[in-house]
Parts: C-alpha cells; sequence; structure tokens
C-alpha cells in the first residue's frame, strides 16, 4: 500500500510508490483547473504504464506493479493528468510553458 508523506505545501501530496528505486516518490499537485501526477522516476513513458512494462532497472518489481496501479487509480479521477518523468510525448500533449522552440516546459495546468 501506498504511504502518504503528508502535504508539504496546501495543494501538494507527496506519495511513496516504491518499484525503480526504494523510496520512489510520486507528486500530486491539486491545482485550480485539476490535479497533475507527476511521476518522475516512477514511470518513465506512457507506454510503460500502458502496456504494464516494468522500466528495466527496478528494485522492487512488486513495489512497480502497485505503483503502477496507484496512478492508475489516481489518473482515473475526473480532470487528473498523468505525466511520465522521461517521455518526450509529454511535449506534444501539453502546451509550452513559454512558447520557445525545442523548450522543454509544459503548462499542465
Amino acid at each position: 500500500m501506498p504511504t502518504n508523506c503528508g502535504t508539504p505545501v496546501s495543494g501538494i501530496e507527496l506519495i511513496v510508490v516504491g518499484g525503480h528505486t526504494p523510496g520512489q516518490l510520486i507528486v500530486v499537485v491539486h491545482g485550480q483547473d485539476g490535479t497533475a501526477i507527476l511521476a518522475s522516476d516512477a514511470v518513465h513513458t506512457y507506454d510503460e504504464r500502458r502496456l504494464d512494462r516494468p522500466f528495466s532497472v527496478v528494485s522492487d518489481v512488486a513495489g512497480m506493479y502497485r505503483n503502477y496501479d496507484t496512478i492508475t487509480l489516481l489518473s482515473s479521477r475526473a480532470n487528473t493528468f498523468f505525466i511520465p518523468g522521461h517521455d518526450p510525448a509529454v511535449l506534444d500533449r501539453f502546451s509550452p510553458h513559454i512558447p520557445i522552440s525545442g523548450g522543454a516546459a509544459v503548462r499542465v495546468l
């Protein structure tokens, strides 16, 4: 079962999910227009989660699958957006934060 580490500031939750590395966290950001799940290294790409195929370097395989279940449950809520940590497709799915050519920052909420 994932552990909620609390709310360091209003609107932000830290949840320990395990899997890729010991102590792996996801960050859940509750914004005015919805919620963003920032997976970081908990899920590297959209396909990793969609295909239920863990990253090649995993410290806890069972924890990785629990991580996928947690993220799937959280992202099933209305106006919730899942953002993997290393997928270039993020740049295609969300608008640039600042419209610059080749920018790597997007606006999620």
